[in-house]
């Protein structure tokens, strides 16, 4: 495939560019499609959302629940592992690791349900914010939980 061919967000997959900045373009370009928020409360939570996957330990839980044992699975990807091995600081994800992290991982990630389910979407409401339609904050709030079944 082209490079021209890809969507506009895949275009630069080792990109230093954050998906924000993206989103945020993206919404300049069409303003009616509504994907950032418009009042400070809304604004609020969105930011909390940017940061709280990562600084929150969302992610690193969720890390823990990824299927490492599938063929596509991240432990059969040497390039990957590399990759994490350096940022980490030298620490190599293996399978006893993955295993040994899957039950703190089960409890963490069962915490951020309940938190989800009894507050932000206790009310019955579909996306975060109570809109029709997913907003950044939405996108921030569940990507960790797509990398979980990846």
């Amino acid at each position: 495939m082209a490079l021209t061919d890809k969507p506009i967000l895949f275009h630069f997959l080792q990109s230093i560019y954050s998906h924000r900045i993206l989103w945020y373009e993206l919404e300049e370009r069409y303003p009616s499609r509504g994907l950032t928020p418009t009042t400070s409360a809304d604004i609020g939570l969105q930011k909390l959302f940017e940061s709280y996957p990562v600084d929150g330990g969302v992610f690193a839980n969720a890390v823990r629940l990824m299927p490492y044992w599938t063929e596509t699975g991240l432990l059969k990807n040497k390039a990957f592992l590399n990759d994490r091995q350096n940022l980490s600081g030298g620490r190599r994800m293996t399978e006893d690791l993955m295993e040994a992290g899957r039950p703190d991982g089960v409890q963490h990630i069962r915490q951020v349900f309940e938190l989800f389910e009894s507050t932000f979407l206790g009310d019955g409401r579909d996306w975060i914010l109570g809109t029709k339609e997913p907003t950044v904050a939405d996108i921030d709030a569940v990507w960790p939980f797509k990398w979980m079944i990846l």
